[in-house]
């Protein structure tokens, strides 16, 4: 199963858990899953400021993104900054 990894922000939609194991065959399915087990919490995992990464790789297919069984994917708060 896939590892799907919650943002510090987001961990007190899913009682504290930092990840949870997951089947799914994208990161879509994925999410079906996670939202099966906390309900609501997509909208809190797919906004504007939350980046996707599949196995260290920022996705731009997004929820459309294949994933593996081993695969590992991160919601990663963007960074702004600079001038």
């Amino acid at each position: 199963m896939a590892t799907v990894f919650f943002p510090t922000l987001v961990r007190q939609q899913t009682g504290g858990l930092a990840h949870i194991e997951v089947s799914g065959s994208t990161v879509g399915e994925l999410l079906l899953a996670v939202e099966a087990r906390f309900p609501g919490i997509s909208k809190h995992l797919l906004r504007p400021n939350l980046a996707i990464s599949v196995d260290d790789e920022v996705t731009p297919l997004g929820v459309l993104e294949p994933v593996r069984p081993d695969s590992e994917v991160h919601f990663i708060a963007a960074i702004s900054g600079g001038k």
